[in-house]
């Protein structure tokens, strides 16, 4: 900042002064500028039009130089098929055994074969060596296009692929040949390489993407060159080239070609006698790049006189305006600083610690509910924020950054006067004099109290989370826990029964019951340590085990419960899809939700009947079924295997949950199939004993 001395001894202009210097620097400047690129663009614009004038010139030149070849080279063939028509019954010759031309008029470089067809189409002379046999030309364009009437010009076909002489591409030009009293008497073909149409290229200084066609008006392509590569044939018909060619048949253009699509100076020129045109294009990058080269040294030299213009202006200019930018820059500083506080909701603060002044930012004023027009707030007003635990804190962060000359940082709890509780965070940092001592402190407060209510808010879901995992921990030990409890009772209750009517021959059987009771209060265990496992998500042991074993297990548990007295249980266990592996404790309990929930169902008819089966499925697995001939699925039941659904009047409806969860953590599937008959068929998979085994969990 300068101080009043440095700004009496700064001459400084005044604001119409200023303004009228800044106007004449920035106006000579602009007139300087405008006057090169003036220049410049002119004499761009007038090079680039003579460059383009001249590749016109000179295209349609070779478009003339072209057209005379071309029409030459037609007129080559035009006059010997009209030799060959007024001299044809002196070569005589027969299909059978043609006659070979020997003619110097047909003798021609530029013609491949020539051939004489009479009113039949048999080819009965040619200079094809050795003349061929039997050859007829009736069905062939060139031929049956005069037979009908005679148009008394030379026919040019098509180029196409000719098979007799070895599948190369040839183009025919052929005429008529009448008989004495002006009947059709044959034809006289010329079968000629397109590419001689284009050879004018050969000897001419061409650049890759110059391109020159010979073009039927027809639309079809007789013979095109791009650079070296030849080529005829192609199709333009309803494309630019020819709606073009039918309005200016001998004009030029700028315009993508039809094939490839690059823009190109066109001249066109259409044959006098034939039904032809040529054209010749020339590439616009090609013809301008040598415009471009200078074009680009002309913007050159004037961008750097802007740039010189530019900077000596900004030199004038940047001394006249530093404190007047200066300026602006501090008030949109503080227009985006004041800007930035309102959306984070962050204010800042002093306090002088030599008269006691406060003073707050208009965002701070508002975030505490106070009106910006009443002024800074005292000391007590500021206190009068905050409960006694707060202040406390302000006080002790306030003395420690006095003592210590660091920053501090800390958190608030303030009542605003609407009641609200709002949660603050303040930085301060201490300013020092010239001797070391702290003056005054600075710092920020930002309003956290919309992420103290969400740092709360998500505590609060956390622990309904715990809640509600404990809460189904114990709904699936309820439920699983249930089976083998119940048939260690039953067996207790037995073993009590026997024992007050015991003999020596019954004691065998009680003590079977005993060891069944100890055998399912085990299975609980087993049950309560595989769940704690599994909410553990801690891998569970697998191993080879037999299903004859743990569906015997089942079935006794369900027999003893005697809950089905006249349900008949069956086993088709295959013995070649015995041995899986698996989880003993697990399967027996997929397997006991699955025949408790199928003699449920069959309970409900005559003659109740479950079957227990297992067989091969498939490389490396078994498939597991439970079937009964009970009334078959509700159709209200739309998931079977979804937690807490189930059709029963009792029950959580958690067991074809918890079985599904067991079986593909076994690596399988489980689902349901409605029975041919009636009744219902739960099956499951699990991997068989011979295939390698698998990590799970």
């Amino acid at each position: 900042m300068l101080l009043p001395e440095d700004r009496a001894q700064d001459p400084v202009l005044s604001p119409r002064a200023l303004k009228r210097t800044v106007v004449l620097i920035v106006t000579f400047s602009l007139l300087l500028v405008a006057l090169a690129w003036t220049v410049v663009i002119e004499q761009a614009r007038f090079e680039q039009q003579e460059v383009i004038a001249a590749a016109i010139r000179q295209n349609k030149n070779r478009a003339i130089a072209f057209e005379q070849y071309v029409t030459r080279t037609l007129e080559a063939a035009n006059v010997a098929t009209l030799h060959l028509s007024d001299k044809h019954a002196s070569i005589g010759g027969t299909a059978a055994s043609p006659r070979w031309i020997d003619d110097p008029v047909v003798n021609n470089d530029l013609f491949d074969v020539v051939s004489i067809a009479n009113e039949q189409g048999d080819i009965v002379a040619t200079t094809w060596k050795p003349p061929p046999v039997n050859m007829n030309s009736a069905d062939r364009i060139g031929f049956y296009v005069h037979k009908s009437h005679d148009s008394g010009r030379l026919f040019i076909g098509e180029p196409k692929k000719v098979l007799t002489v070895g599948g190369k591409v040839l183009m025919t030009l052929s005429r008529r040949i009448n008989g004495p009293d002006g009947s059709f008497g044959g034809v006289v073909g010329i079968q000629m390489d397109p590419d001689k149409f284009t050879d004018f290229y050969n000897d001419a200084a061409v650049r890759p993407t110059d391109v020159i066609s010979v073009i039927g008006l027809d639309g079809i392509t007789r013979a095109r060159r791009t650079g070296m590569n030849a080529s005829s044939g192609e199709d333009l018909r309803g494309l630019p080239v020819m709606k073009f060619q039918a309005q200016y048949p001998n004009g030029s253009y700028l315009g993508p070609s039809s094939l490839d699509g690059v823009v190109r100076y066109f001249s066109h020129r259409r044959l006098a006698n034939y039904p032809l045109f040529v054209t010749i294009g020339v590439e616009r990058d090609a013809v301008l790049a040598p415009l471009n080269a200078r074009r680009n040294a002309y913007f050159l030299a004037a961008g750097l006189l802007t740039l010189g213009t530019a900077i000596f202006a900004w030199l004038l200019i940047s001394g006249l305006y530093r404190r007047q930018k200066a300026g602006q820059e501090i008030a949109a500083a503080n227009e985006r600083l004041s800007e930035a506080q309102r959306v984070a909701q962050i204010g800042d603060w002093e306090y002088d610690l030599v008269n006691g002044g406060i003073r707050w930012s208009p965002e701070l004023c508002m975030m505490f509910e106070r009106d910006p027009e009443a002024g800074p707030p005292s000391r007590a007003e500021v206190y009068a924020y905050f409960d006694n635990q707060s202040q406390a804190t302000l006080d002790q962060v306030l003395d420690q950054a006095v003592r210590t000359g660091d920053t501090q940082e800390y958190e608030l709890r303030a009542i605003l006067p609407s009641g609200r509780v709002s949660y603050r965070k303040v930085v301060a940092v201490p300013t020092r004099d010239a001797d070391g001592r702290v003056v005054q402190i600075h710092g920020t407060d930002q309003d956290l109290t919309q992420a103290k209510l969400l740092e709360m808010l998500q505590a609060e879901v956390a622990h309904l989370s715990r809640i509600d995992a404990m809460n189904t921990m114990a709904s699936t030990l309820a439920h699983e826990l249930n089976q083998p409890l119940t048939a260690a009772t039953n067996y207790l209750v037995g073993s009590r029964r026997l024992i007050d009517e015991i003999e020596v021959e019954e004691a065998e059987v009680v003590s079977a019951a005993m060891q069944g009771a100890e055998r399912q209060i085990l299975l609980a265990a087993n049950i309560i340590r595989r769940i704690r496992e599994m909410v553990a998500d801690q891998g569970c042991a697998y191993e080879e085990t037999s299903l004859s074993e743990i569906v015997n297990d089942a079935l006794s548990l369900i027999a003893v419960a005697n809950e089905y007295p006249n349900l008949a249980l069956v086993q088709e266990i295959g013995p070649a899809a015995d041995l899986v592996i698996g989880d003993k404790v697990q399967i027996q309990q997929v397997l006991i939700n699955l025949v408790r929930n199928a003699c449920d169902a069959a309970a409900e008819v005559e003659n109740p009947r479950v079957v227990i089966s297992s067989e091969r499925a498939g490389t490396g697995q078994v498939r597991v079924c439970v079937s009964d001939n009970g009334p078959g699925i509700s159709e209200s039941l739309d998931d079977l295997f979804s937690p807490f659904t189930t059709s029963k009047k009792s029950g959580l409806g958690l067991g074809l949950s918890l079985s599904r969860t067991i079986v593909e953590s076994h690596g399988g599937r489980i689902w349901v199939e409605r029975n041919s008959g009636m009744g219902t068929m739960m099956c499951f998979t699990l991997p068989m004993a011979a295939a390698p085994a698998m990590a799970v969990g």
